[in-house]
């Protein structure tokens, strides 16, 4: 089976490679390493396309002769779309809809969509499910929820099944500081792992559902493999972590004795995120590693480099 990923050099696409070349799928990678790393791809057997999304004629070429697409390439931070909505607009926007086109005029015949938890915003929902009421409170969320609808609307036109999977916080090594999903582990490490001040934006008592990249990915494949599987899916563990809580843990891992201090809340983040995972776990799927466990690797992988 031959599999196309957007954004495969990133950090999330690169562990979904990872995963679709295990399963023996063919795998070509389409990235213009604005934010994906060539050192992301060591060891991929198959082949990498340097374009964007929004070069239509590079993408077309790309995504030909491939049955399934997984559309992960995206401007992907809320707080820096505030700062530039118009950038964050065009390439998750225009270029979701140039995947989409591109996929159904070559006959692939499923799209997967990274969409994410930030679309729900601050909603009365404490546990977010996929029908809650959506608030989405940044240009980024904004741009993830056209993007479902885009895929929807288009996938309905051209007759080409859809999934949209709500990323909640993402973490795992390979993720860099300034990554848009998570970035308060990868810094949290880092700085705990140098003894350096662990910063935190507003006062801490925020939460978030983070999901180790290994299970993210793991979901990704199984719920894709389903044949009755469309629409929209969380994908989280289901679990809240506030960042103090957070902050304190990788510090212990880290056997560190880093101060923690606080800084001005940030322009477009949400109070809390919390997945209802119920319609994954319907599917079957259970994680494989859980948060626990992938804290650890994830510090030890920080302290390897």
């Amino acid at each position: 089976m031959r599999v196309i990923v957007t954004g495969g050099a990133g950090f999330i696409g690169s562990h979904l490679i990872s995963k679709l070349e295990q399963l023996g799928a063919e795998v070509i990678v389409l990235d213009d390493f604005s934010s994906g790393r060539k050192e992301n791809l060591a060891g991929f057997k198959g082949r990498i396309v340097n374009a964007s999304i929004l070069d239509e004629d590079s993408l077309r070429k790309a995504v030909k002769g491939c049955e399934l697409v997984f559309h992960l390439a995206a401007y992907v931070s809320a707080p820096r779309s505030m700062e530039e909505p118009t950038a964050c607009i065009d390439l998750n926007v225009k270029g979701t809809a140039a995947v989409v086109q591109a996929a159904s005029e070559a006959g692939c015949k499923k799209i997967f969509f990274a969409s994410s938890a930030a679309v729900y915003g601050d909603g009365e929902d404490k546990a977010k499910r996929e029908d809650s009421d959506l608030r989405p409170n940044s240009p980024y969320a904004v741009s993830k929820l056209a993007g479902e609808q885009l895929l929807t609307i288009l996938g309905n036109t051209y007759n080409v099944k859809t999934v949209a999977f709500r990323f909640f916080n993402v973490f795992g090594p390979r993720q860099k500081i300034d990554s848009g999903y998570s970035a308060a582990i990868p810094s949290f490490c880092y700085r705990a792992i140098a003894g350096e001040q662990i910063e935190i934006f507003g006062d801490g008592n925020q939460t978030r559902d983070f999901i180790f990249v290994k299970d993210l990915v793991d979901a990704m494949v199984y719920v894709g493999e389903k044949e009755n599987c469309e629409g929209v899916y969380n994908l989280g563990y289901g679990r809240e972590q506030s960042i103090n809580d957070l902050a304190k843990e990788i510090r212990r891992l880290a056997k560190s004795q880093c101060e923690i201090y606080h800084q001005d809340e940030r322009p477009g983040d949400v109070r809390e995120s919390l997945a209802d995972v119920s319609k994954l776990m319907a599917t079957g799927w259970k994680p494989q590693i859980g948060f626990e466990r992938g804290l650890r690797e994830c510090v030890l992988a920080y302290q390897a480099e």
